[in-house]
């Protein structure tokens, strides 16, 4: 009798934990593979959430000297009647700090799961970044803090444009060139 209350005991538990699961910030797409020179969009996601009024977050796209963020704009998951922030870019940090959102006036947050925000980059460096949140704060209605799951960060891979022959392909090609040129000649 004592293990099967026992086992009901955390049978309820462990439901409750499942329904106290919080919403998660995400980075989209996860991974993306991109050349020097290319200007592309990530997207800052919500999934899950109950009654979001406000928020805010800070990003880091580092290592510095990789990508530039530029543009950035409000996503459609709050809809029309709010206030946006694009926060202040430093590229030369590698950060976006005080990115933020609010609806306006005295209505009810949204439900479910949609884009926060889209940020535009340049690459401009060979590499790896990382594109991370921290500093996550969400609201509800009554501006109480909703606590999010960890957030999921994004990688951006940068690689040499294509296209552009590496310089050992151009040197053999001018030798090539000035070869055939003297042979030419010689005839």
């Amino acid at each position: 009798m004592i293990k099967k209350l026992i086992c009901t005991t955390l049978l309820i538990a462990g439901s409750a934990l499942t329904t106290l699961a919080g919403p998660v910030l995400s980075i989209t797409p996860s991974v993306n593979n991109v050349q020097v020179g290319d200007t592309f969009s990530l997207f800052l996601n919500v999934t899950s959430v109950t009654d979001l009024y406000a928020w805010q977050v800070d990003i880091d796209f580092g290592p510095a000297g990789l990508m530039n963020a530029g543009v950035i704009t409000e996503g459609s998951f709050l809809g029309a009647g709010t206030s946006f922030f694009a926060g202040t870019t430093n590229n030369a940090a590698a950060t976006i700090l005080a990115l933020a959102n609010t609806l306006n006036g005295s209505v009810p947050g949204i439900n479910g799961s949609g884009v926060l925000a889209e940020i535009s980059f340049s690459a401009f460096g060979i590499g790896a970044a990382t594109v991370s949140l921290s500093n996550i704060q969400l609201f509800d209605s009554n501006l109480d803090s909703i606590f999010p799951d960890p957030a999921v960060d994004g990688t951006v891979n940068i690689s040499a444009a294509s296209g552009v022959p590496e310089p050992s392909t151009f040197i053999l090609l001018s030798m090539g060139l000035a070869a055939g040129a003297f042979v030419r000649r010689r005839s």
